[in-house]
């Protein structure tokens, strides 16, 4: 609880400091990797984890703005923020209708496409597949599917990451949608 407060007050003083420039998190796994390198899972991103309420997340954010998802959830985005040393032009956090924030949908530059593949392969292992051209990482497609039902799909080509919380079923249908109206809108 203490450690939890003393976060919360971190990142709010952080975001009163960068204000509009960056907002420094982490993509943080819930248990770390075992021995044999088999990934456990993700219990939060930039520090939202996946349960947690919209106005948990506007707390937390508060100059994000609030969204309706292409299927029809409740969304919120914020725009150029920093995690990990990775700039992401933009990170959407979707909530499932009984169990909070169960998606995070997040574009990066392509030239930052290397060091978000390392990062997920350092978090979680060897993706569960991964599908590459001689192009490196800008063209890799890779998934891993966590043991707690929950997934993360990686696109080099589209420059997006989207968890999925165990609980986000009814959210996955977006994934598709936000490719395709990012694909219409180039």
């Amino acid at each position: 609880m203490i450690k939890r407060s003393i976060q919360i007050a971190t990142a709010r003083a952080l975001l009163c400091g960068w204000a509009f420039t960056a907002i420094a998190c982490s993509l943080v796994p819930s248990n770390p990797l075992n021995g044999n390198g088999t990934p456990r899972g993700l219990n939060s991103f930039m520090g939202v984890h996946f349960g947690d309420s919209l106005d948990d997340v506007e707390r937390r954010f508060p100059l994000g703005l609030t969204q309706t998802s292409p299927y029809g959830a409740p969304a919120y985005k914020l725009e150029n923020v920093n995690s990990r040393s990775i700039n992401y032009q933009d990170v959407t956090y979707e909530f499932a209708e009984a169990s909070g924030m169960q998606m995070v949908f997040a574009h990066f530059a392509p030239s930052e496409s290397a060091d978000v593949y390392q990062q997920l392969q350092t978090t979680l292992g060897a993706p569960s597949s991964a599908g590459a051209t001689s192009e490196g990482t800008a063209s890799v497609e890779a998934s891993w599917q966590l043991p707690d039902g929950g997934s993360v799909l990686f696109s080099g080509r589209s420059h997006r990451l989207a968890l999925l919380g165990k609980d986000g079923g009814s959210l996955k249908t977006d994934v598709r949608l936000r490719d395709m109206d990012a694909l219409a809108a180039s």
